[in-house]
């Protein structure tokens, strides 16, 4: 086997930090050493102390945001390939392993990202990235972590808040774009590795839970101006490619239920490009939209809608079934008045959300009750 080494990220939150060393000393073996680069102006943040000798603590008596904290903290490593941790994560047993495995299986891997967790649900928070014209997704978020659509493969990016990087090709392109300093660093280091030959993968067998902002240093008024300038650089080299994260969720989905020909849309994303959304599901399911009524949403990825409070009028009474599609499957799962008054039509209803997932609402609800 390969030598490896850990590089961990570190501004503040010591409760989380301790949590995801405890949880890498565990998991991984004694000799792979842990690096952290202690980044803070508030010398009480990272007055830090492990007694474990694999461990050892760079500090730096002022902030460095995640980009330069990494391409800062390689100098500090030997081995050729890094795993980058970041300190609110929580890694499960077998993780490592896995993730090993899969990156010694082919010398053009440059990157490859673990399945990071909800630390409440189990639920995917972040696997791999699609893109969809205007904005990359999580894909499959709120899926179980154990959901058959879970698998190990290649995407354009990952989230590298747990991942194993090749520090050659990391190197090769002058390591993360500091520009996206505040957001999209990661995506935008996948895409110029991608952009030189190397491979971008996920590892659905290595999962760790992840808090994440855990520092609480994401400013969304600069993540917005990270975001422009991160789709500038880069947008010629996207691919829209959510179409095929949803065609899979349908074949998974299909084996399970039938489908009706017609549906009325509702919509209640946040998205400017939910028609585009529209046509690939009509294309990929075979089906007819006939009609879309609008109940856009203000929110991006919002947690919970209330059907009955947003629809009021006796639309429930329509027989055509119905696609509900929002950003997030999840914001439908608390509707049981909604699923009385909709009974018996609720049957071939349907949640569609923009990070991929095809499901019934029924059977949302149901798990759920």
């Amino acid at each position: 086997m390969n030598s490896y080494e850990i590089l961990v990220p570190f501004h503040s939150n010591k409760f989380f930090l301790n949590n995801c060393i405890e949880s890498l000393l565990a998991t991984t073996p004694d000799d792979v050493p842990i690096t952290i680069i202690a980044n803070n102006e508030n010398k009480d943040e990272i007055s830090i102390h492990f007694s474990n000798s694999r461990i050892q603590v760079i500090k730096v008596d002022h902030s460095l945001y995640y980009p330069l904290c990494i391409n800062y903290g390689m100098q500090f490593i030997k081995s050729p390939n890094v795993f980058v941790i970041d300190a609110d994560t929580y890694h499960l047993p077998g993780w490592f392993e896995n993730m090993v495995d899969l990156y010694e299986s082919d010398n053009n891997i440059s990157i490859i990202g673990s399945a990071l967790i909800e630390m409440t649900s189990n639920a995917i928070k972040d696997f791999g990235l699609g893109f969809t014209g205007y904005n990359w997704v999580q894909i499959y978020k709120g899926q179980k972590a154990s959901s058959p659509l879970i698998k190990t493969g290649p995407f354009q990016a990952v989230c590298t808040a747990s991942c194993l990087i090749n520090k050659t090709a990391f190197q090769e392109i002058n390591g993360f774009s500091e520009y996206c300093n505040i957001s999209y660093s990661d995506i935008d280091l996948c895409i110029r590795l991608a952009d030189k030959g190397y491979k971008v993968l996920g590892c659905a067998e290595s999962k760790a839970y992840h808090k994440g902002n855990a520092s609480q240093r994401i400013v969304p008024l600069l993540k917005k101006d990270c975001f422009a300038m991160f789709m500038a650089k880069s947008y010629d080299k996207m691919k829209t490619d959510i179409n095929i994260y949803l065609e899979a969720s349908y074949k998974e989905y299909k084996n399970k239920s039938t489908f009706a020909s017609q549906y009325i849309m509702l919509n209640f994303s946040s998205i400017i490009n939910y028609k585009w959304y529209k046509e690939q599901i009509e294309a990929i399911m075979g089906i007819r939209i006939v009609e879309i009524y609008e109940y856009p949403s203000l929110t991006r990825d919002e947690n919970a809608i209330n059907l009955v409070s947003i629809i009021h009028t006796d639309i429930y009474r329509n027989h055509y079934p119905f696609i509900y599609f929002v950003d997030w499957f999840i914001a439908l799962k608390e509707n049981q008045l909604w699923k009385k008054l909709r009974s018996p039509n609720i049957d071939k209803d349907l949640v569609i959300d923009r990070h991929g997932t095809i499901c019934s609402l029924s059977r949302l609800l149901e798990e759920n009750q």
